[in-house]
């Protein structure tokens, strides 16, 4: 000190900064030299701990779920670190679970901590997940880097040091600010690196001597924490990736997962809480799982719980049932799985949701029992065929064919078996046809034959199927040769009645031409005397009208149109009184039986038709007769009986409310018919007699008899076998009965003085009918149609005592004009001709009450005598 009273300030200056320098500078060395060995220590401490923490983190979840692969694919990551010598993860137990690296077998993981021995630096970190522990991490450091760089650095600081001291003595001044400033630029740098944490961060400096090797070290030590940094945050984000993975997998399960501690829930993916009934994860979070356990299943989840437990293995799928929040009960099947140690157990379960797989099997097991019943109570054949083989027939098959369930479904059993000759190419081509892919309709109809031989018309429908995965047909057949029997029956009724109508149209022309002729023979007749040679060939010509007469009658009887004088009768009584005159008839080499019931119905018909039924059945009988050979006995049967509704076949039923029937049927030994035959002996002028034998209007007459009484005729008959007709008759309670016509008492016609308007459209007609009432004495008005009748009466005002009109005149026939005159004309008198009958006067031919009427053709004595009786 005494020295450096005699220094210069500047000296002193000098001295007092170079020895502050100086100092400053050992000072700087000895602090910045500890601090540096304590940092270089302090971090390599940080990092161990903060790899042994990190990796503690990450292996929790591999500890937890016992996988030791994931576990020593995460230490091997550490190998990355050179520093890092081993490392190993120890259950509590103190059982190594995995470990890579050659570790010290001396050394055990105790407490948590850094530990020092050799030159070796063990880490000691627990691997606990929630606060609860799981195991220990120990890592291995080798600190000979450490101490290498230490050295170094002491060597380095040291050899600065010494330069510096020397170089404070020429630049003293200088020195403070070559050592201080980068001094504080590397502070500034080293604590904006602490701030920001980035250690990508570098100290620039311009210099090469030991201020630029201490950035250069400095800077190499950030670079070696950046790259520590860069493989931290690589193993994070596989640790983040990975745990991603595993939570997606979990979160979007099909399947509900849980775990739960000691019955406690304690995790839920999303499908756990859809099923639960509950909207938020947190809302199941420490909820009992019982509580969602049906009652039914309490006791067998609690003994696979103790199992799990016991055992420490998971148990398979059950099926179980499960309830909702809602209180709706589930069908699921439900697996479980044990995690963890025995001490603190979680229970990982796994729920898969039956609910709508149950209700689907019970749609198909209700939609096949549904089918079953279907296709065991169909009235129509059903059938599944696979390579032309039936694979399944349902009663009713069985029942039209006759063949047996086995048989159907042998190996040899075709389905062409089941088709007719007469259907069978018709068959084979549709197989053909489709066996090329073309086109054939669903729907067509062929002839079937059972196993009796037995042929019926069938209506077939197909769709193609899969049955056992291979494609099929599904058929259904329906017997329809009733239907095509009606349907026959349909278009001959329609025939027989266009035919009828025709018939009647022809026979009301034909009676106004016979009127005339009639008319006229008669009047001709009364004129000349009965000794004139001319009458006797008005007599044939007489004959020949009634015969004409007879014909038209025939005709309307055909066409419904003639009426009928209907009355109570016993058919017995009438068959009797013919019995003499059938067997002078037949004659006597053909037999004739009658077995008539002795209790039969009443009917209500007209004597007249009985008896030319009868007449005409019996004709026929002998005539099929006498066309046989003679190895067959000539007998006709004619017999009668009665028959209730429910003992008429529906195929004959034509009306319902028709209760009860009495029947009349001729049966013959002759020579039959054949089907072509019968379709068409209903038919007018239709006869298999041969020339100027027969008219062909005898069976037709019968049949329009018949169907004028709303009865029914039915045939049946077989070549060489004879034919039985069967006449069914409604019995009819009503007793009412027609009067019948007036019978002429006196052989000429009638005189009157009376004033009478005819309205007659045929003007032949109107001329003799005129012609013979003037002649009689009586006063005539006539008219060509209804509407003149109307102006003589309206417009000229004339009076008259009896309207007579003929029924049916072009624009207003005879009824109407009368509907239009009984609303004017008091006590209106009306007589009605026709050559045959409309609805408007007859129901069902029979003449309506209070009607007056005049069959065409007439004569002047039964014109007059209707006339005398209306007035």
């Amino acid at each position: 000190m005494k020295l450096n009273l005699h220094l210069s300030i500047q000296r002193k200056l000098q001295l007092i900064i170079m020895m502050a320098s100086v100092g400053m500078l050992l000072l700087s060395f000895i602090v910045i030299t500890i601090k540096t060995i304590n940092d270089y220590k302090t971090n390599l401490e940080k990092e161990a701990l903060y790899f042994a923490k990190m990796t503690a983190e990450y292996c929790a979840s591999d500890l937890i779920f016992d996988d030791p692969v994931n576990a020593s694919a995460t230490l091997k990551s550490l190998k990355k670190i050179p520093e890092i010598i081993s490392a190993s993860i120890y259950t509590l137990s103190g059982d190594k679970f995995v470990s890579i690296g050659n570790s010290d077998s001396s050394f055990q993981a105790s407490e948590n901590g850094l530990s020092y021995k050799n030159d070796r630096m063990y880490v000691v970190e627990s691997v606990e997940y929630k606060h609860k522990l799981y195991g220990k991490i120990c890592l291995e450091i080798s600190t000979t880097p450490l101490r290498e760089k230490i050295e170094q650095y002491l060597f380095t600081m040291s050899s600065f040091l010494i330069i510096l001291i020397l170089l404070s003595f020429l630049i003293s001044g200088r020195l403070q600010k070559l050592i201080s400033d980068p001094i504080l630029r590397l502070a500034k740098t080293t604590r904006e690196i602490s701030e920001l944490e980035d250690y990508s961060v570098k100290v620039k400096t311009k210099s090469n001597d030991e201020i630029g090797a201490l950035y250069d070290s400095f800077n190499m030590m950030l670079d070696q924490i950046h790259q520590r940094d860069i493989q931290r945050n690589q193993v994070l984000r596989a640790l983040r990736e990975s745990e991603e993975r595993y939570r997606k997998v979990i979160e979007l399960s099909p399947n509900a997962i849980l775990l739960h501690r000691d019955g406690e829930i304690i995790y839920v993916n999303r499908r756990a809480v859809e099923l639960s009934g509950y909207s938020k994860k947190e809302e199941l979070i420490g909820k009992d799982v019982f509580e969602f356990v049906h009652p039914d299943f309490k006791q067998k989840i609690k003994y696979r719980l103790s199992h799990m437990e016991k055992e420490n293995t998971g148990v398979p799928f059950i099926e179980e049932k499960f309830i909702s929040r809602d209180g709706t009960e589930k069908d699921a099947l439900v697996a479980g799985v044990p995690l963890g140690n025995d001490k603190n157990k979680i229970i990982l379960t796994v729920v898969q949701d039956l609910t709508e797989v149950k209700r689907a099997q019970q749609a198909v097991v209700q939609s096949e029992a549904r089918f079953r019943q279907i296709f065991e109570k169909s009235d129509d054949g059903m059938y599944v065929i696979r390579d032309q083989r039936f694979v399944m027939v349902n009663p009713k098959m069985i029942q039209l064919f006759g063949y047996t369930e086995e048989e159907f479904y042998a190996k040899d059993f075709s389905p062409v078996q089941l088709v007719a000759e007469e259907s069978l190419e018709f068959i084979l081509k549709r197989q053909a046809l489709a066996s090329k892919g073309e086109f054939v309709p669903a729907q067509y109809e062929f002839r079937a034959v059972s196993k009796t031989g037995e042929r019926f018309d069938l209506h077939a429908n197909l769709s193609l199927l899969h049955w056992d995965g291979e494609p099929a047909i599904f058929g259904i057949v329906r017997d329809v040769t009733q239907q095509h029997h009606l349907e026959e029956q349909l278009r001959q009724s329609q025939k027989m009645e266009a035919i009828g109508t025709l018939a009647g149209g022809v026979a009301h022309d034909f009676n106004n031409l016979l009127t005339v002729i009639s008319g006229h023979m008669e009047l001709a007749q009364i004129k000349i005397e009965n000794d004139h040679p001319v009458v006797k060939h008005l007599k044939e010509v007489e004959k020949a009208g009634k015969r004409a007469q007879n014909l038209t009658r025939q005709l309307l009887a055909f066409s419904r149109k003639q009426i009928i004088k209907r009355k109570q009768l016993n058919v017995n009584d009438v068959i009797t009184d013919m019995e003499k005159m059938l067997i002078r008839l037949i004659g006597e080499d053909i037999r004739i039986d009658v077995n008539l019931n002795e209790k039969i119905y009443p009917i209500m018909a007209d004597p007249g038709q009985i008896e030319q039924i009868v007449m005409n059945l019996v004709i026929n009988a002998r005539d099929a007769i006498k066309a046989t050979d003679h190895t067959n006995p000539w007998r006709i049967t004619v017999e009668t009986d009665n028959r209730t509704k429910d003992e008429v076949s529906e195929s004959f039923m034509e009306n319902e409310n028709i209760h009860n029937y009495t029947v009349i049927s001729v049966s013959d030994t002759g020579i039959g018919m054949s089907e072509d035959i019968k379709e068409k002996i209903f038919e007018p002028f239709f006869t298999t007699k041969g020339i100027g034998k027969g008219t062909g209007l005898g069976l037709s007459t019968i049949y329009g008899i018949v169907k004028q009484n709303s009865g029914i005729i039915h045939v049946y008959s077989e070549p060489g076998k004879g034919s039985t007709f069967t006449i069914f008759w409604p019995v009819d309670t009503d007793d009412s009965v027609e009067a019948e016509e007036i019978t002429a008492h006196n052989k000429s016609p009638l005189t009157g003085n009376e004033t009478i308007l005819f309205v007659e459209d045929e003007d032949s007609v109107r001329d003799f009918a005129v012609s013979a009432l003037e002649a009689l004495g009586y006063s005539i008005y006539e008219a060509p149609n209804a509407k003149e009748a109307i102006r003589l009466i309206e417009e000229d005002h004339i009076q008259f005592d009896l309207l007579v009109t003929d029924l049916i005149m072009p624009e207003m026939g005879g009824k109407e004009l009368v509907d239009h005159l009984t609303d004017k004309m008091d006590r209106l008198k009306v007589l009605f001709t026709s050559g045959y009958t409309e609805s408007n006067i007859v129901q069902d031919g029979i003449l309506n009450e209070g009607i007056n009427f005049l069959h065409k053709p007439y004569s002047v004595q039964q014109l007059t005598q209707k006339i005398r009786s209306i007035l």
